[in-house]
């Protein structure tokens, strides 16, 4: 594999743990009541609602499973 490539696939599997954490993190403030019930939570100055993290963790791991599997 080029360096390149090697630096993309650090870069995106760097990017979906930072995504998974934040995520997880989310989650845990808004709480899995706030799937249905639409509350939110400040996280790092940003609002996030249940479905976004949900869907923050997601993302995240599938950048890491990707870059992962990538690489041979």
């Amino acid at each position: 594999m080029s360096r390149a490539g090697l630096t993309e696939r650090r870069a995106g599997a760097a990017l979906g743990v930072a995504l998974a954490l934040l995520g997880v993190l989310g989650l845990s403030a808004v709480g899995f009541g706030g799937l249905l019930d639409g509350h939110s939570a400040t996280l790092i100055a940003v609002r996030v609602t249940a479905p976004s993290a949900v869907l923050m963790a997601v993302t995240g791991w599938a950048l890491v499973e990707r870059a992962g599997r990538t690489g041979g």
